[in-house]
């Protein structure tokens, strides 16, 4: 692994996203393709932490229209209740009045959301392990004028990797992330579809469950205190806001999934053609602060 210059105490990987969408939505019978095109996508870092995409590279900015080959993408709404396993919705059978039916999202429907894999890598000339945690610069927001729905918090974010626990067992985490009220209790007014569901209908009661969803800034590491610009991390750590902790030299692999919830209240019609802003910041801190 190249070997990164410079120790900072401040360390983060930002994820700035500018999306333009057209789209319409919420589990919406149709016959024509609605679409999200975006600008171009960037992911760039500065300072210990890098992003990496195969492993022994080292970037500051990667474009993810580059990483998924996709100059422009097309989304139609889907749904997971856990952020790994997605559903579409199969309106066909009501032509014969019958209930619409969840099926699995097969290879031909992976265009339909983001689902891909990066890398946060800490630089191995560090003394110390860090906290990774997410920046309170981080925002998922839209301007919905004179509709009252609004797209950014039918968005999701799915973020999934593997850590050890207390035991030297691999575990795997998956947290979902959105536009929420509150930031310090996690949202569970969506039913999403569950992973078992290929082949139910919509009537089905044991289709969906409640889906749980983070707000950005939960995962702040306790940095509630947080003002515009600043750069001291002048707060107390609570570890179990964080995400994960990194070793000096260590790697950790991350899953992101981006999606249109078919199941959030706010995917409707209205939304098609509003715009949002996200930006994921990654941070770090050490262990002893």
């Amino acid at each position: 692994m190249k070997k990164l210059k410079g120790l900072m105490s401040v360390v983060s990987v930002v994820w700035a996203f500018f999306l333009l969408i057209a789209f319409t939505f919420t589990w919406v019978a149709r016959n024509w393709t609605p679409s999200f095109e975006q600008n171009e996508i960037q992911i760039s870092t500065a300072g210990a932490l890098v992003i990496s995409l195969t492993g022994d590279d080292n970037h500051d900015v990667v474009s993810l229209n580059e990483v998924v080959q996709l100059d422009s993408f097309v989304f139609k709404q889907v749904s997971s209740q856990d952020g790994e396993t997605f559903f579409w919705k199969d309106f066909t059978p009501t032509l014969n009045d019958e209930p619409a039916v969840y099926k699995k999202v097969t290879d031909l429907q992976k265009e339909n959301y983001i689902d891909t894999e990066f890398a946060l890598k800490l630089d191995d000339s560090l003394t110390e392990p860090k906290y990774i945690f997410i920046h309170p610069d981080s925002i998922l927001s839209s301007e919905n004028i004179g509709i009252s729905s609004d797209v950014a918090k039918a968005i999701r974010i799915s973020l999934q990797y593997e850590d050890i626990d207390e035991n030297g067992q691999p575990v795997k985490y998956s947290y979902i992330l959105g536009n929420t009220e509150d930031k310090d209790e996690p949202d569970y007014s969506t039913s999403a579809v569950l992973p078992d569901a290929d082949g139910k209908n919509d009537k089905d009661e044991t289709a969906t469950n409640q889906q749980k969803v983070y707000n950005l800034r939960y995962f702040n590491a306790g940095w509630d205190n947080y003002t515009n610009g600043q750069t001291d991390h002048n707060f107390t750590v609570e570890p179990s806001r964080t995400l994960f902790k990194l070793n000096p030299g260590g790697i950790r692999w991350i899953k992101m999934r981006i999606w249109l919830e078919g199941a959030d209240e706010n995917c409707v019609n209205e939304i098609a053609g509003q715009s949002f802003d996200m930006v994921l910041k990654f941070d770090s801190i050490s262990v002893s602060q």
